[in-house]
């Protein structure tokens, strides 16, 4: 499951490969807007990652701008690395430090890459 950052930083991506798409062909938020039935204001949304866009939009939008749907969204690439992010780094470190013996800490870690290895597929 992607956390909170990740999920703000995807929609933000999708929001500008949609804003990308949409000036490339010269047309306005307005234009958009109008095309799929929302408001100019929720394209900027949209475009902004502050909205989470439907997938039956980025289908719209898709057709309209003549493109496969998939250059309107990030590749799945970007999502499959292993990241830690800062808690999940400190309570590994804290885990870690319990072992006296190196082995019994080494085995956490396989065990942790092993799982979240697995997750991500």
């Amino acid at each position: 499951m992607l956390e909170k950052e990740e999920q703000r930083n995807f929609y933000e991506r999708v929001g500008l490969m949609i804003r990308n798409a949409r000036k490339k062909r010269e047309y306005k938020q307005e234009y958009l807007a109008n095309r799929l039935g929302l408001t100019r204001t929720a394209i900027v949304s949209i475009e902004q990652g502050d909205q989470r866009i439907q997938l039956h939009t980025i289908l719209e939008i898709a057709k309209l701008f003549e493109v496969k749907i998939t250059e309107l969204i990030p590749d799945i690439d970007d999502y499959t690395n292993i990241n830690l992010n800062k808690y999940s780094e400190v309570q590994l470190s804290k885990n870690l430090t319990k072992f006296d013996n190196p082995e019994d800490a080494l085995e956490i870690l396989r065990t942790f890459i092993k799982y979240s290895t697995n997750r991500n597929k």
